[in-house]
């Protein structure tokens, strides 16, 4: 074999090797979130007239993803806490991390509907996580004034895939 068909040769290999090598560094797939979730929303709210807190049951469903995107409908059921639905979307990374836009707003939103008129920033996004099959988001403190009474306002969600 000549000199310049060994050069040719080991230039291919060379390729092939390359080809073929995986250093995990590729972008990687975020979880998938579907499912039907049993939740508990908890919620404080602080004000002038003191501290307000309470758990509240309900359900979680996503119902589409789209890579990292994923929207579906959350349920208050009747309790201590006036039931509330809706609509919401979110993000989720590879490694979990989560954003939930829009189910904080809906909540507040049913809650002013008791006949308060509020104002903030009810449209605050949750951010949390995702792992297995638990999902827990979270809003820190969110100002909000209803009838002229200011509020410091916190929402959780902590949620439970179920079996399919």
């Amino acid at each position: 074999m000549t000199t310049s068909a060994k050069n040719g040769v080991a230039v291919i290999i060379g390729l092939v090797l390359v080809g073929c090598g995986d250093d995990g560094s590729g972008p990687s797939r975020p979880p998938n979130v579907r499912g039907t979730y049993d939740a508990t929303y908890s919620f404080e709210s602080t004000s002038t007239g003191g501290t307000t807190s309470g758990t509240c049951p309900g359900s979680l469903s996503i119902t589409s993803q789209w890579g990292q995107s994923f929207s579906g409908d959350f349920a208050i059921q009747p309790s201590d806490c006036r039931p509330a639905s809706g609509a919401f979307t979110g993000t989720v990374q590879p490694d979990g991390a989560l954003t939930i836009g829009d189910l904080f707003e809906e909540w507040i939103n049913d809650e002013a509907g008791t006949g308060l008129t509020c104002t903030g920033h009810a449209g605050q996004n949750l951010t949390g996580a995702f792992s297995g099959d638990q999902l827990t988001a979270e809003s820190g403190t969110v100002p909000l004034t209803c009838d002229d009474t200011d509020y410091q306002v916190e929402v959780q969600v902590t949620a439970t895939r179920l079996p399919q």
